[in-house]
This record gives structure tokens, C-alpha cells and sequence, in this order.
């Protein structure tokens, strides 16, 4: 037991006074660098940007499957844990991270006006960002977090959360290399003072968007990057990277420098002994001797002859073991394949949806054209309430009856009829085909919960 202790306080020592020279001896004074919530809330209104303009159509349909879904591939890498409630325009919830929230009347704090808005106190911060289509309001985004973090970490935290969703917005557009669209969405989203540096890289390292214009289009050699990767932290910058993956490979790179708003303060630091900084006796700097300690501990223990009896081991076959690994591949082979099944129905479904509220905008246009009250049969005049299949069926007996007509007016109607009959018929199968890939998708998701469980058994 002696010779563990003294190798423990040896390791211990050595550690510690390793650790000291590095960080350096007590200086009289020194300059702070800090930043405030205030400025840490400015990735933050980012990330509330892109998410309002990434679920502005599923909202405008009060799609509450469609948001979950989109929502639940978003909060994947969403660090800080902020609480995200998605509502109509008129409050009433479509998602939130609280569960059993959905359909109830959002309460909490609400912005005033069209525009973005945020509010910051000791203990918590808050964004709210309006939801819109062509300019319209369809509803709204609300962020959450608690500051319980360092201010340069909520700062890091909400760039980097804009970077995650970004990624996935822009994906289809890196790998067809759509520049107009990538620059269109990263300027509708990130107009912020302390993004210094934004570059989009295809697989092939061409320049997709740059904060610099010049540089757009052309193929990537050095700049910024290679300087912020081998110097994360110069002069109080953040650089942040994030893979761009599109249908299980990877397409492409962002890449983010963000400036760290910084105010100068000298204060005198404080010291043990009067020589060793507080700084050195701080959680993530002491652990390091006392694991030392342990280590030496336990080697001394060893050295002594005191070994510490291995458990049993349970032997498995070579063939066992090869059997599990290819059961694995298997399982993670198909993981994929749902993934990717599961992208592409998402994307089928916002197509169709937008087909049908197209249709939906033109059989509108149509209706208005036959003039109401002129044009339309008496059972669809102004007041009544008829089903679309009860409509069609009116417009079929409103043609048959001017079937005859020879009248120019008459031709007008005959003709305009026959569109709408057509249009309604083509939205009636739109929505037949909506709801069958909802189903589908639904099904996907519940068999990849179950891949997803099984998978979380074998590792």
C-alpha cells in the first residue's frame, strides 16, 4: 500500500507542476477578455432565420406531420438544448420539444411585430422569429435557452446550430452545384456583424458561395481555412466546419469564421500561495493530477506484487465474432437504406404539396373568372356550402345543359367549365397521392425506430 501512495503522490506532482509551468505563474494584473449575452444571442438569430425560412411551407399548410418530421431530422445535432416551439399564426402549436404540447395555445413570451426579435436577461434568452411566405405571415419560430454557459459558448453553440441546419438546406443545392440558390438562401439568413468568414466548398473544393464575391465559381487553393485550422482560436475567433452529406455521401464543406465581440478589463488576479493562479485548481485543470494519481496508484500497486486479479473473461469463437460483425454491417447497411428511402418520401411530399396548393391557387383564379353569380349554377351561388366531389358533379350538369348553346358567351363557359372539372379532378388525385406517401412514410419511420433499437442492442 506505501509504494502505491508514493507512486500516486509522484504522478501527482509531476503532473501538477507540468500543468503549472503551462499555464504560467500569478502576475500581478492581467487583461480579461469577455463578451456579454447580448452579443452571444447573434448566431442564435441565424439559426431562428433558417429554420423559419426551412419550415415556411409545411407551416403555411398547418402540416403538423411534415413539420414533426423536418423537426425531429433538425434537432439531431442541436447542442445547448433550447426548448423550440413551432406555431400557426395564430399561436396555436404545430411542434415543440416539450412534448404533449402540440394543438394547445402558446403562452409564452411572444414578439410584437412582423420582425425579428430576442430578449436577454440573467437567466434566460429568448428569439422570435416570424414565419413567412411571399411576404405573408403564416406563423412564428421561438427559441429558449437557459445561460448557464459561458457567453463565448452560447455564441459558439448558436453559429454552429445555424451551420447544422444550413448544411442540411443547401444540400441538393452543393451537389447539382446551384450557386444562385445556395447564395440566395446564406444572404436571406446570416446577415450578422460577427461573421467574419462563409465558404461553401464542393466535393471537388469549388468555391460555391464566398463572403468575397470574386472568389465564387473559382476552384479552392488556400485562403482563410488552412490558417483557422491550424489556429482555432486566433485572436479570439471561432472557426467552425460542418460535412455537407446528401443521400449517404458526402457533397461538400461549409465553412464559418466567427468574430468574438471582446471587452477589455485589467483586473489584479488572484493566487494560492501567492504564486499559484486560481486558474490551475479549476475543475478541468486539476483532474489531470489526480488521474495521474490514480494511474501511478494502480501501476504501483502492480510493481509491487500486489497485482489485482483479472476477471473472468467469457471466450468467443472467431466464428461467433464474425457472425456478429456481419449481422452488424447488415443492420447498419439497412439503416441507410431507410434513411434515404425516408429523404426521398420527404422530399416527394413537399413537391406534391406545393403541386397541389398550385392547383388549389388555380382552380381559384378559374372560379373567379366564371363570375359567380353569372356563370356558376345556382347550387354554387354565393352562401352555399358544396363538397368538392358535389361540385364537380354541378359543374357536369351545368355543362350538359348548355351543351347546345351556339352563343359566344355560351362557347366561354363551355370551355371554362371543362378547365375546372379537369383542374379539380387533377387536385383530387394530388391528394390522394399525398396521403398515400404519408402512410408510406409513416411506416418507413416505425421501421426505423425498430432498425434503430436493435442497433442500440448490438453496440
Amino acid at each position: 500500500m506505501k509504494k502505491r501512495v508514493f507512486f500516486g503522490i509522484i504522478g501527482f506532482l509531476i503532473s501538477f507542476f507540468s500543468l503549472f509551468f503551462y499555464i504560467g505563474p500569478v502576475t500581478s494584473s492581467k487583461d480579461a477578455k469577455e463578451i456579454t449575452y447580448e452579443d452571444a444571442i447573434n448566431g442564435w438569430l441565424s439559426f431562428g432565420d433558417i429554420l423559419s425560412l426551412k419550415l415556411s411551407e409545411p407551416v403555411s399548410l398547418n402540416d403538423e406531420i411534415f413539420v414533426s418530421i423536418l423537426m425531429e431530422e433538425f434537432i439531431t445535432d442541436i447542442s445547448e438544448e433550447p426548448r423550440i416551439t413551432i406555431t400557426r399564426n395564430n399561436h396555436i402549436i404545430l411542434w415543440d420539444t416539450e412534448p404533449g404540447n402540440i394543438r394547445k395555445k402558446y403562452t409564452g413570451w411572444k414578439i410584437s411585430s412582423d420582425e425579428q426579435e430576442y430578449e436577454v436577461t440573467d437567466s434566460i434568452s429568448l428569439v422570435g422569429t416570424p414565419i413567412k411566405v411571399e411576404g405573408v405571415k403564416v406563423g412564428y419560430v421561438y427559441i429558449r435557452f437557459g445561460n448557464i454557459s459561458a457567453p463565448q459558448d452560447i455564441l459558439h453553440a448558436g453559429w454552429k446550430n445555424y451551420a447544422s441546419i444550413l448544411s442540411y438546406s443547401i444540400r441538393e443545392e452543393i451537389s447539382s452545384k446551384n450557386i444562385s440558390k445556395i447564395s440566395k438562401t446564406i444572404k436571406k439568413t446570416s446577415e450578422r456583424d460577427y461573421l467574419k468568414e462563409l465558404t461553401v466548398l464542393a466535393l471537388d473544393k469549388t468555391i460555391l458561395f464566398d463572403m468575397d464575391k470574386t472568389q465564387i465559381g473559382k476552384d479552392f487553393i488556400k485562403g482563410w481555412i488552412d490558417k483557422s485550422k491550424t489556429d482555432k482560436e486566433s485572436l479570439g475567433n471561432s472557426y467552425i466546419y460542418i460535412p455537407v452529406d446528401f443521400q449517404g455521401k458526402k457533397t461538400g464543406e461549409i465553412h464559418f469564421l466567427i468574430a468574438s465581440p471582446t471587452v477589455s478589463t485589467t483586473a489584479k488576479e488572484k493566487a494560492i500561495f501567492g504564486i499559484f493562479p486560481l486558474s490551475l485548481f479549476k475543475i478541468n485543470n486539476i483532474i489531470y493530477p489526480i488521474i495521474f494519481f490514480i494511474l501511478l496508484f494502480i501501476i504501483g500497486g502492480f510493481l509491487g506484487g500486489a497485482g489485482i486479479a483479472a476477471p473472468s473473461q467469457r471466450v468467443v469463437s472467431k466464428a461467433s465474432l464474425q457472425k456478429f460483425t456481419a449481422e452488424l454491417d447488415e443492420l447498419k447497411k439497412g439503416m441507410e437504406k431507410l434513411r434515404i428511402d425516408r429523404e426521398r418520401l420527404v422530399s416527394e411530399i413537399a413537391e406534391k404539396q406545393k403541386e397541389k396548393k398550385d392547383l388549389e391557387s388555380e382552380v381559384g383564379t378559374l372560379l373567379e373568372a366564371k363570375e359567380e353569380k353569372e356563370y356558376l349554377p345556382e347550387e354554387m351561388a354565393e352562401g352555399t356550402t358544396v363538397t368538392k366531389v358535389e361540385e364537380e358533379k354541378l359543374l357536369f350538369e351545368k355543362l350538359f345543359e348548355d351543351e347546345d348553346t351556339s352563343s359566344e358567351k355560351g362557347k366561354d363557359e363551355l370551355e371554362l367549365t371543362q378547365r375546372i372539372v379537369s383542374k379539380r379532378r387533377e387536385e383530387i388525385s394530388i391528394s390522394a397521392r399525398v396521403e398515400a406517401k404519408r402512410k408510406e412514410l409513416i411506416e418507413l419511420q416505425r421501421n426505423i425506430d425498430e432498425s434503430r433499437h436493435k442497433l442500440e442492442k448490438y453496440e
